[in-house]
């Protein structure tokens, strides 16, 4: 449990840098709903994100595009008729998915 300067100092940091996040904030999130589509590779799904998906301010939250990717790797493995949960899933962020904005996930097998 924090003390009451620690709570404070919580409270107003997140609301500053995270005013409308989902995943930390007050409000729960929805997630996007992704309909995947069959590739000749892989799979592929198309969202835009909203406000109920934000976490930076304007930026899809970096635990909900890790969720998408989770989601598209999964998908891809029952594109193939097999099934199985993720045991370890490791990102590296190359730049903010904006809100509003078209985004694509694709996912393919590079080796079996």
């Amino acid at each position: 449990m924090m003390d009451d300067e620690h709570a404070t100092t919580y409270r107003s940091t997140r609301d500053r840098a995270h005013p409308r996040c989902r995943l930390c904030g007050d409000e729960p999130a929805d997630l996007p709903e992704l309909q995947f589509q069959c590739a000749d590779t892989g799979i592929w799904a198309r969202f835009q994100a909203t406000e109920r998906q934000e976490g930076y301010a304007g930026w899809l939250h970096g635990g909900v595009a890790a969720a998408v990717l989770d989601a598209a790797c999964t998908n891809a493995l029952f594109a193939r008729g097999v099934t199985a949960v993720t045991a370890k899933l490791e990102l590296s962020y190359r730049h903010p998915l904006f809100l509003h904005a078209p985004i694509t996930v694709i996912a393919r097998l590079v080796d079996q």
